[in-house]
């Protein structure tokens, strides 16, 4: 019986190895651009331009184009091999910002929780936004 225990606390050991090598630690990570706090991202208003934009949060960390033109500004970026990390992207279209979107992306980036989304429907923030810690 003693043996049968080592064997599969063994066998349970080298599971979880593997799963490490091969997804990394399966915990939370981030990186998002310097100064970006649940607070700077709560000044954004819809409307702002590029430069009231940066003058709250700096530059971006990448820019990427629609086909529409509209510019994302991504505030943060994926980190891999984890299992949940923050999204903060800006929706800037004709000059003036449109949206913002907060998610975490869970289960390795699969699926995302909304935290914050400032769009011209209207506000959403979710309890968890306000303990969030980059």
């Amino acid at each position: 019986m003693k043996a049968l225990a080592i064997a599969v606390c063994g066998i349970a050991a080298l599971v979880l190895v593997a799963i490490v090598l091969l997804f990394g630690w399966p915990w939370s990570g981030r990186d998002v651009a310097p100064g970006v706090t649940p607070a700077v991202v709560r000044a954004l208003r819809l409307g702002m331009s590029r430069a009231e934009i940066e003058a709250v949060i700096g530059s971006p960390l990448a820019v990427e184009v629609e086909p529409s033109g509209a510019e994302l500004w991504l505030l943060s970026r994926p980190v891999e091999r984890v299992w949940s990390f923050p999204s903060i992207v800006l929706r800037i279209s004709a000059g003036a910002l449109q949206d913002v979107y907060v998610e975490q992306k869970v289960f390795w980036g699969v699926d995302e929780e909304p935290l914050y989304s400032l769009t011209a429907r209207g506000l959403f923030e979710a309890p968890a936004f306000a303990n969030e810690h980059w």
